[in-house]
């Protein structure tokens, strides 16, 4: 059967503008950035006191260094001596409890310590590494990238780059990926999406320095840095507003094919 494109251009209008509206809410709604230290192996990450309090076990400690939308309740005072700072609470990672490319769900993995702020970040997903590591092992040079290679059957998360720096050093960073949700912890209620970038920066050391470090006594080796980290949030569609929209869509698709009947009659 054949059915000519011009018939079918209604339908496939309402299906882009399903597709464009589908996209478009997935917006950017919140974001805020923190800011720590942390002791980093091939398979963990010790995140450590950081200021204020002692370490707990299987947790370490940041400073909110930026909040903006639902976040700015916890954007830094600089108005204030000392600094008026917001800090909070994030679980380690340990492997396999945290495997990179397979889902998790590490409830209460970011929480903060304003008792009034009731919302949380449950860890759902540690992106891979977007590298090879065929680059790890050769002599250091600038613009060089590395994701080295984890104990089988793990894979590490783990994006390194060579750069030369502002003092025309050889130096390096390292990130990676996550994603997971936003709870309010009063309600229970999943209020969006986060994505979130952690990486340090190793000033004047390329990774093939900090993998010596890190690979060292057999791959138990670690190295301690300081670390940012940035999130966005995302708005979780309402299912009102999805129907709402598949209805206008719809709509629209038969009107344009009832207006062409018309004009063939």
């Amino acid at each position: 059967m054949n059915v000519s494109f011009s018939r079918l251009r209604p339908l496939f209008l309402g299906g882009m503008l399903l597709a464009t509206v589908a996209a478009t809410q997935a917006t950017t709604i919140d974001t805020f950035s923190i800011g720590g230290a942390a002791e980093v192996s091939l398979t963990s990450i010790d995140f450590l006191p950081g200021i204020p309090g002692p370490e707990v076990n299987g947790t370490g400690k940041f400073a909110v260094t930026a909040g903006a939308g639902l976040f700015s309740p916890l954007q830094p005072d600089f108005g204030t001596f000392p600094p008026n700072i917001d800090t909070g609470t994030i679980v380690d990672r340990t492997v396999p409890d945290q495997q990179a490319g397979v889902p998790i769900n590490v409830m209460n993995w970011i929480t903060f310590d304003d008792p009034t702020f009731t919302y949380a970040l449950d860890l759902m997903f540690i992106q891979p590494g977007q590298y090879s590591s065929a680059q790890c092992g050769p002599p250091s040079a600038s613009g060089q990238t590395c994701t080295p290679a984890a104990p089988p059957p793990f894979v590490s998360p783990y994006n390194l780059s060579n750069f030369t720096d502002a003092q025309g050093r050889l130096s390096s960073n390292a990130n990676f990926s996550v994603n997971g949700v936003v709870r309010n912890t009063s309600t229970g209620a999943i209020v969006g999406n986060f994505n979130g970038v952690l990486g340090a920066e190793f000033l004047g050391q390329s990774y093939q320095q900090v993998l010596e470090q890190i690979q060292a006594n057999g791959g138990t080796g670690s190295v301690t840095a300081s670390y940012s980290g940035t999130f966005e949030i995302t708005a979780i569609p309402e299912p009102g507003s999805i129907s709402l929209v598949t209805s206008g869509a719809a709509l629209a698709a038969l009107g344009v094919i009832g207006r062409r009947r018309l004009a063939r009659k």
